[in-house]
């Protein structure tokens, strides 16, 4: 089996009980390399961590998000682990957030000395004090350099299998070696979707996009927000979902649909998805209902149409044994497997 390891530069690429709490693309990689078999060192990154050291991994995961932004208290770290084998067929790198162009405008940013890459704002971050001496600050600019104006490593990102449009188009030039994976199977068993008591209430997950509260203004009944604070964790979200009639999932600000793992809870608890229909739609009529529509259903046509999106759903991306075999290939774990 491989030894993997798995980090990046924000709490959610590297956290396992961030993870536990809300999952993320992270969390979905690590639970399929480990039930797989793999060795999986998921962990913060550091900034002394060495060639020699790196080598010892069969494959080396690193998650970007953009170097400037609130979230990246873990950059210093991931851009030393980055610049260190760039050159390597082990690394491989992962986005799993939306709105990739955040990432090239931070790059950009640094890049053209619009942001220091250690101004004193950054003091937050972990290894602020090694990051801002002579010798790790040129390494962290030249992993910075890389990213912004040579061919990307190999990178992955969670995709949906309605995927409207290219990740490539928001990253730099470079990023050219981008793959969509979904590995969905992995989070869904096959089966007929369970049958709750439901309350006459959807379930939203955001208030804050145009889509969200132009869909929430079009229904009769109320809606509840999954997420009403900070302290809510997964569990919670998907004991709402089970409860309500129907799930309303977001398009991002932009415009288009990204992967999220409120798709895999909804299809898990037989809450009928609404989202961007003009994107899920591809998969057929059982997602291009509108939430006016799903009310006037019922309950046992509520649950026909939540069976029919989920089998649709996963006849659409593929099976656990094939996400598993295409995830190892990409990472180049395929010669260590059982």
């Amino acid at each position: 089996m491989g030894n993997t390891l798995l980090t990046g530069m924000t709490a959610g690429h590297t956290s396992k009980n961030a993870n536990e709490r809300s999952l993320t693309f992270a969390g979905v990689i690590n639970q399929t390399l480990t039930a797989a078999g793999h060795d999986v060192t998921w962990a913060d990154p550091d900034i002394n961590w060495t060639q020699d050291m790196l080598d010892k991994f069969d494959a080396v995961i690193v998650g970007i998000a953009p170097i400037t932004s609130l979230a990246a208290n873990r950059a210093y770290g991931a851009l030393n682990i980055i610049e260190t084998m760039y050159d390597s067929s082990k690394l491989t790198l992962y986005i799993d957030a939306p709105m990739p162009q955040l990432i090239t405008a931070s790059l950009s940013s640094i890049e053209r000395g619009q942001t220091d890459l250690v101004k004193p704002f950054f003091s937050y971050r972990k290894q602020y004090a090694l990051a801002a001496s002579d010798p790790q600050r040129a390494r962290l600019e030249s992993a910075i350099h890389r990213l912004y104006a040579d061919p990307w490593p190999t990178t992955i990102y969670p995709m949906l299998p309605w995927e409207a449009e290219p990740l490539a188009k928001g990253l730099p030039e470079g990023a050219g070696g981008l793959f969509g994976v979904n590995l969905d199977a992995v989070l869904l068993s096959d089966g007929p979707v369970p049958e709750y008591e439901r309350d006459q209430v959807w379930a939203i997950d955001s208030y804050r996009t145009r889509w969200a509260i132009t869909t929430a203004k079009s229904v009769v009944l109320p809606t509840t927000p999954m997420r009403p604070d900070k302290t809510t964790t997964d569990w919670d979200v998907e004991q709402l979902m089970a409860s309500t009639i129907g799930t309303m999932i977001s398009p991002q600000k932009t415009g288009g649909t990204w992967w999220s793992y409120r798709y895999v809870q909804a299809l898990r608890t037989g809450s009928p998805v609404v989202t961007e229909w003009r994107d899920s739609g591809i998969l057929g009529s059982a997602w291009s209902f509108l939430p006016a529509r799903i009310e006037t259903l019922s309950d046992t046509d509520r649950l026909s149409l939540a069976q029919d999106q989920k089998d649709t759903y996963l006849s659409a991306i593929n099976d656990r044994v094939t996400a598993t075999a295409e995830l190892e290939t990409l990472l180049e774990l395929d010669n260590h497997r059982g």
